[in-house]
């Protein structure tokens, strides 16, 4: 069962977390994944809570894709929110230009991509964390 946001949250919540990851002259947009992006294999519901499906560095523009059945979702040991799967994509975009470098036969190894989504992961969660204890003592 999906219990997702409303496009106008999941646009409010962006604004926020770029702010707060220095994106703010970036032109970032986010919506769920429709049976179009499906097909063209933009995102992949069964195994992606979210996909970074256009990301240009030097035009500072991105697009993010969000699963709409994101709560059924359980890995690494990550509660996942909305604000964590947006911060991870996010963190995504600020590592594009330094992983998108590399040769092709780097980026695509299996080794590396598994290090890059532990980090994204494991990123969302402390940033989540530190902003919210410290938005909470004020």
């Amino acid at each position: 069962m999906s219990r997702c946001v409303y496009q106008a949250t999941l646009d409010k919540k962006l604004i926020r977390w770029k702010k707060v990851l220095k994106l703010i002259d970036w032109d970032i947009q986010i919506r769920y994944a429709t049976k179009s992006d499906i097909d063209k294999g933009s995102i992949d519901l069964e195994d992606d809570l979210a996909s970074l499906e256009t990301c240009s560095p030097i035009e500072k523009v991105a697009r993010i894709l969000v699963n709409k059945n994101y709560p059924n979702f359980d890995e690494y040991n990550v509660v996942w929110n909305v604000d964590t799967i947006i911060l991870h994509e996010l963190i995504h975009v600020l590592t594009y230009e330094k992983v998108h470098v590399l040769p092709d036969s780097i980026q695509n190894h299996q080794g590396l991509t598994k290090l890059e989504e532990f980090v994204c992961d494991s990123m969302a969660r402390i940033i989540f964390d530190i902003y919210h204890k410290s938005t909470n003592k004020k």
